[in-house]
């Protein structure tokens, strides 16, 4: 752990797996870890300044009953942590400026946060 304006800030590693095939082997394990977990571990999640977590949706799963569906757990767990939106950076790499379909006076120094609420649904 590391002390930073007496806000502490703990190191973290994160292990992407993009490889659709790594992912078919782990999928079947996956599981909504369900509201009893979520209940024991509120007091943990309301100290959480920050929570990054993400969901791969793949169309095979869209066959599912609702509730066996990845977005049915994430809409649980946003629900039950108190989540009410994402937030998206969004610039444009000074190498990619020319790649951009916008003129470049416009692409140029692009650097903004793109708040998408989770409010709707249905």
């Amino acid at each position: 752990m590391i002390e930073r304006n007496s806000f502490p800030l703990w190191l973290i590693s994160i292990t992407l797996i993009p490889d659709p095939v790594v992912l078919d082997l782990v999928a079947p394990s996956w599981t909504w870890v369900g509201d009893e977990t979520i209940r024991r571990r509120r007091v943990w999640f309301s100290s959480v300044r920050v929570m990054v977590f993400g969901l791969v949706v793949r169309y095979k799963w869209d066959t599912n009953e609702k509730h066996l569906k990845p977005e049915t757990g994430l809409l649980q767990l946003c629900a039950a942590l108190k989540v009410f939106a994402n937030l998206r950076p969004a610039t444009v790499l000074p190498q990619l400026v020319d790649a951009s379909t916008w003129k470049r006076e416009v692409a140029e120094g692009v650097d903004l946060m793109v708040v998408r609420e989770l409010t709707g649904g249905g």
